[in-house]
């Protein structure tokens, strides 16, 4: 009966012998059995519902991390990592702040869903100043009810926005604080610790993929440095004696001219034409040096 009706069957035969002990240990088994098939498409769909989010998570990193590698720059990657995180949390809004080279200041590089009166506002942000600026000074994730006051000075630009909760991801590069990361929120939501992991995780990332990008902005602006200190060193050996020295000869041509000496304009003048001469040589050596590629294919090429 059990097999054609369901678990709802029950033996209502009351002993107190063996088999009353089977009895008790069917209706038992039915109580049972019953319990978990009524739950068991409830407890499906919460599997499937976190095998989602999990899919969700999976694909967001998987896209976050395509982006620190094909990125260049650091505002386009900050702007394509918010979206996604806000996207992935289901937050309000965002912004993204990377700290200035002495970790002094906060500059927001990247902005979701907030005000232009927001961002006049705390478009740079003193390092340890409200919520935000603690959050990069402390280097400590945190989630904040702001209907409810805090213990420190705020700015109230989130507040003025109708937002009710953020929640401030430290950005870093392995010990170096690089930023800080806000999610903003329309309601009172504390994020559990699986989420706050995953977003300081992904905070860490973004930290030295900015790192990495401020390295090669360095690298690059000493090459241009020691590319204009080679420049300068060969305009001072050759162009810059030369026309020193043609500056002498021009006054001992005038003391010629002047004391009607042929022969001292005539061979003066040939000193400058030399001079002219090699300067114009000294030029065009320059910009064949400088025009020539770094890498030959082979050394004829390069000869």
């Amino acid at each position: 009966r059990m097999g054609e009706d369901g678990f709802g069957i029950r033996l209502n035969v009351a002993r107190k012998d063996e088999l009353g002990q089977v009895i008790a240990g069917f209706n038992s088994m039915a109580d049972r059995l019953q319990a978990l098939y009524q739950t068991l498409e409830d407890r499906v769909k919460e599997k499937t519902r976190s095998l989602d989010n999990k899919n969700k998570e999976l694909q967001t990193l998987y896209e976050i991390a395509t982006d620190l590698n094909s990125a260049t720059t650091t505002e386009p990657l900050c702007e394509s990592v918010l979206d996604k995180i806000i996207k992935l949390i289901g937050a309000k809004g965002g912004v993204i702040r990377v700290a200035d080279e002495k970790h002094e200041r906060l500059k927001v590089v990247s902005a979701q869903g907030v005000s232009k009166s927001f961002l006049d506002e705390e478009t740079y942000l003193d390092v340890g100043v409200c919520f935000c600026g603690e959050i990069a000074k402390e280097g400590i994730s945190a989630n904040a009810d702001l209907t409810v006051p805090l213990n420190k000075p705020m700015l109230h630009s989130c507040s003025k926005e109708g937002f009710k909760s953020v929640v401030s991801i430290p950005i870093r590069s392995h010990s170096k604080q690089v930023g800080v990361l806000n999610l903003f929120f329309n309601e009172v939501v504390i994020l559990p610790p699986g989420d706050l992991k995953l977003l300081e995780a992904l905070g860490l990332h973004l930290g030295i993929a900015i790192e990495n990008y401020r390295l090669i902005s360095k690298e690059k602006e000493l090459a241009i440095v020691e590319e204009r200190n080679l420049l300068a060193q060969e305009l001072h050996d050759n162009i810059a004696q030369s026309l020193a020295f043609l500056n002498i000869q021009t006054q001992l041509l005038t003391e010629d001219l002047e004391a009607n000496n042929k022969e001292g304009v005539d061979a003066t003048l040939s000193q400058i034409r030399e001079g002219i001469q090699e300067s114009y040589d000294d030029v065009r050596e320059l910009l064949v040096n400088f025009r020539t590629p770094l890498k030959h294919r082979s050394l004829d090429q390069a000869i």
